[in-house]
């Protein structure tokens, strides 16, 4: 089988989860028996490569700046797929990649993956009017051209599927993020220091993720865990503010910003030595930090707008309500002060990891591909008999 995936690699050191995504889907695909797998990519410049086993194709980005250019990067996209000729195309994430493979369905059999709603995420982009304007006129009115025109759409969770439902009777396939093996839990990082961490999270530092609402908790935690230690790992607009809200709380001592890390082997490191996890994102959709944290036995706090199909309240972690920074207090104190709770919630967790590991996902997502292909040979078989 030769497969395309249309999505965004990490070229550069930074990497975000979809990033990640694309690259360790490609890569465990393609050490599968009897598959060549081919990605395009949008990147500064030109040219082609291989990963792995990877064949990697990078097309120029300048549509993204010059938006006018955009139907001249879809034409050389579909150009060089056709040079390809492959079994299936599989779309991922936004434009250009889906909408190429929303415009491909009648050559060759087509997938997308979506793994958030742009008219959702409209409106918790607030602070960035440029992606307010660029959303509303172009990525919302090509997400709904795409997913009423494609027949078969990937997504990670229920809540997705919930809501692309109500606009489409397309096949919504559900197969979740994927999660390393036990091998690289085994690891320990090669670096000169690992700070002591009680509450960990690794994440982009943008306003709708809502760290703002972890460092808000920090004072009322400190009542019953003064010598509490919260570490941040990212980097993003936000850094500034969140800085300065820690200085106005008096708190630096207790908030380690540790920057954006790129080794995966130092932030898997954190995971397995932090106590909780907290994600108290304004908007989300299926985040990665709690299936990370479940995988090493450690149990999560997420807010409601997470909607994380994994954390389950009051089993393998807690949920609260959105801005509820006193909840959230209340809930990682009782999690740092009760060993034993913190212990069952974080093994209960854990017991469903294989379900994720990215073999089981890889097998899940051939299982897709196989059945596009079948029914995209169905549909043309009809076609070709129709007089």
């Amino acid at each position: 089988m030769k497969i395309v995936v249309l999505g965004g690699l990490p070229l550069s050191e930074e990497r975000t989860g979809y990033l990640n995504h694309v690259d360790k889907l490609t890569d465990a695909i393609s050490r599968t028996d009897n598959i060549e797998v081919h990605v395009i990519s949008l990147g500064k410049k030109s040219g082609y490569f291989r990963k792995n086993k990877v064949n990697v194709h990078i097309m120029n980005d300048s549509c993204l700046s010059m938006p006018w250019l955009l139907p001249v990067t879809i034409h050389s996209i579909i150009r060089k797929i056709k040079s390809i000729n492959p079994d299936i195309v599989h779309g991922c994430g936004g434009i250009p990649y889906i909408t190429v493979a929303a415009l491909l369905t009648n050559e060759y059999p087509s997938v997308i993956s979506l793994f958030s709603i742009s008219a959702k995420d409209v409106f918790y982009d607030k602070r960035n009017i440029f992606n307010i304007i660029g959303k509303v006129l172009v990525a919302i009115p090509n997400e709904r051209y795409v997913i009423s025109r494609i027949s078969h759409i990937i997504v990670q969770s229920n809540f997705t599927e919930n809501h692309i439902k109500k606009w489409t009777k397309s096949k919504i396939y559900i197969v979740p993020e994927g999660i390393e093996g036990e091998q690289i839990h085994q690891k320990e990082p090669q670096a000169p220091h690992i700070f002591k961490c009680d509450i960990f999270i690794a994440v982009a530092l943008r306003w709708w993720k809502g760290l703002d609402i972890l460092i808000k908790a920090i004072p009322q935690i400190l009542e019953r865990v003064p010598d509490l230690r919260v570490c941040i790992a990212g980097s993003g607009p936000e850094e500034k503010k969140l800085k300065k809200l820690v200085n106005q709380l008096d708190i630096n001592e207790h908030v380690n910003f540790l920057g954006y890390i790129s080794d995966e082997e130092i932030i898997q490191s954190y995971y397995k030595n932090c106590r909780i996890v907290v994600a108290p994102s304004r908007w989300d959709v299926e985040p990665f930090a709690p299936l990370n944290a479940a995988s090493f036995g450690k149990p999560s706090i997420v807010s409601e707008m997470c909607n994380s199909s994994w954390v389950k309240d009051g089993e393998t972690g807690f949920v609260i309500k959105s801005e509820d920074y006193e909840d959230l207090a209340k809930k990682a104190t009782l999690l740092l002060t009760d060993k034993q709770l913190r212990e069952s919630m974080g093994n209960a967790a854990k017991v469903r990891i294989n379900e994720y590991n990215w073999e089981n996902i890889v097998d899940k997502t051939i299982a897709v591909y196989r059945m596009v292909i079948d029914d995209f040979n169905l549909h043309r078989n009809a076609n070709q008999r129709t007089p």
